[in-house]
């Protein structure tokens, strides 16, 4: 068995899901330099999206499969995270991949312990009763991620090892993926309700005299009412809170790292913040049509970060 094969052809099949990923964080994670830290996220989020597309749509390989079989699959792949973890990789190309990931990268293991709770409750269709029950979802569902990127973006190697002792990326981590969690289920809402996903939580939305069955409408009419449009604003002020009590620390902390992993790191704040900028201003259109940037818009975006740090346009 050739070990170093079998990782190199886990690094590939973890590149092709980043590459065929619209996810934004795949498209900050390009502009890095350092291979090892590209490496360890292509794994890293591969694992995430394939139990994640398992979880959400029911579907093992593109096939439709029962809950039944969607719990078989997903504790499959929890097994593979805990056996990496106990430094008995399962014999498998991104098993291993992900074994050499996080040996260089020490993500500590809670953090992927949250993520699947999250994933499992996924498998419900998820609804919330309040916001503490949306933000223990969360905790799993998006801070882990924005986590576990700040760790692979701001942490220093240290004989072999990258190390991040001296910021809080934990606390960061939710704050900045709670704001990012809240504006990303706002752009999807009309996709996600289409699945009958509703990730707005009934407290929340009783505080405008709206339920699920009002999104339903919404949804089938194309139109939303003023106590909706008026939630939609309440909504992003309560996510610009958490967006404010990271954004500090974080600047301080990021501002003498190396220019590619800044922009690496700001890209994905950046165009979260102009899609929440959309989502303001079109927000009567929020059922009728899909509140994306458009390439050119996420290319300005860059361009002008670009500029801002001197680094060179590409």
């Amino acid at each position: 068995m050739d070990v170093s094969k079998l990782i190199e052809e886990g690094e590939k099949q973890a590149e092709l899901v980043v590459n065929n990923s619209s996810s934004h964080l795949c498209h900050a994670i390009s502009y890095m330099k350092n291979k090892e830290r590209v490496k360890a996220f292509n794994v890293m989020y591969a694992v995430m999206r394939i139990v994640d597309d398992i979880a959400d749509c029911k579907q093992i390989s593109g096939k439709a499969a029962t809950e039944e079989e969607v719990i078989i699959e997903l504790n499959r792949w929890k097994e593979m995270v805990e056996s990496a973890y106990k430094d008995v990789p399962i014999v498998s190309p991104l098993s291993l991949t992900f074994h050499e990931a996080i040996e260089k990268f020490p993500i500590p293991k809670r953090l992927w312990t949250n993520w699947f709770n999250s994933m499992e409750r996924d498998i419900d269709n998820p609804y919330f009763r309040n916001f503490e029950e949306f933000k223990h979802y969360s905790l799993g569902a998006a801070c882990v991620p924005t986590m576990i990127y700040l760790f692979l973006t701001l942490s220093i190697k240290v004989d072999g090892v990258y190390t991040l002792n001296d910021f809080d990326y934990e606390t960061a981590g939710f704050d900045l993926g709670l704001w990012a969690h809240m504006i990303h289920i706002l752009r999807d809402a009309r996709i996600d309700i289409e699945k009958k996903l509703y990730y707005f939580p009934d407290e929340e939305l009783h505080k405008y005299s709206l339920t699920r069955k009002s999104l339903d409408e919404f949804l089938n009419s194309k139109e939303i009412n003023d106590n909706f449009a008026k939630f939609i604003e309440y909504y992003v002020e309560k996510a610009n809170a958490y967006y404010q009590r990271s954004i500090v620390t974080l600047e301080n902390y990021s501002k003498d790292i190396e220019k590619s992993r800044r922009f690496s790191l700001y890209i994905v704040i950046r165009i979260y913040k102009a899609i929440e900028k959309n989502i303001l201003e079109m927000k009567r259109d929020l059922f009728s049509r899909t509140i994306w940037l458009s390439r050119s818009d996420q290319k300005a975006i860059a361009s002008t970060l670009m500029e801002e740090l001197g680094l060179q346009i590409t």
